[in-house]
């Protein structure tokens, strides 16, 4: 997260606090009747963490979130929403959002690469696909880091073939796919996995003096760290 995002966040924050705060005061002199508990509280807060996740993770996963529990906050207040089936409100989001991204597609690439510098002047790699299958090869060169995204698709990083640095960190992000890495035989990997209905595998040995850093976060789909055939 930059730093602009960053102080985004804080400012939200430091708004709301004011506000429950005001709130607070406002009851203690009679001024009004405020209640930190309303009808779907709970909706509310979701929305707000949605909110921050979209600011600091703008994807589709936390769009359709914030507008789902934005909905659902609504309905406990207007009488004509109370009626209407949630799950079929999120259902629709979730095609809508499918076939939103399906039309952006056709009018960008479905996967892009992106080669930048880390503070020792090595190329590491940013590669992401979306709607579509991508794959990343490795053989005969030197891997040092990079940040692999799939989306809606299915993703492979083959380092099998490559010598990995020493401290090496690779970054994975999987919304509604699937990623798999292949590690040569002999590379020791240590894994950081943040998941949300979803799953992150390996069957490669781990050290906590790793050659190989995997930072893994995935939503509705799978992340797998395989050993390369010998």
């Amino acid at each position: 997260m930059n730093s602009t995002r960053r102080k985004i966040i804080t400012i939200l924050i430091g708004v709301i606090i004011v506000l429950l705060g005001v709130g607070i005061v406002g009851n203690a002199v009679g001024a009004w009747n405020f209640k930190v508990f309303i009808d779907g509280w709970w909706a509310l807060l979701l929305m707000i963490m949605f909110l921050f996740s979209i600011i600091s993770s703008p994807n589709a996963f936390n769009v359709c979130g914030m507008l789902v529990s934005g909905f659902v906050f609504l309905r406990y207040h207007i009488e004509a929403l109370k009626s209407v089936n949630v799950w079929l409100i999120i259902l629709g989001a979730v095609v809508l959002l499918i076939g939103i991204k399906l039309i952006i597609r056709s009018f960008r690439p479905s996967s892009r690469k992106i080669e930048v510098e880390n503070e020792n002047g090595e190329k590491l790699e940013s590669s992401s696909c979306a709607f579509s299958t991508g794959k990343t090869d490795y053989t005969g060169k030197v891997f040092v880091g990079g940040k692999f995204t799939c989306s809606f698709g299915k993703y492979v990083v083959d380092l099998s073939g490559a010598t990995v640095k020493k401290g090496a960190e690779m970054k994975l992000d999987c919304a509604f796919g699937n990623i798999t890495v292949v590690v040569p035989a002999g590379v020791c990997v240590s894994v950081s996995k943040s998941s949300f209905v979803g799953s992150v595998s390996s069957d490669v040995q781990s050290s906590p003096d790793a050659d190989l850093s995997v930072i893994a976060d995935v939503a509705f789909g799978s992340i797998n760290i395989v050993k390369a055939d010998k």
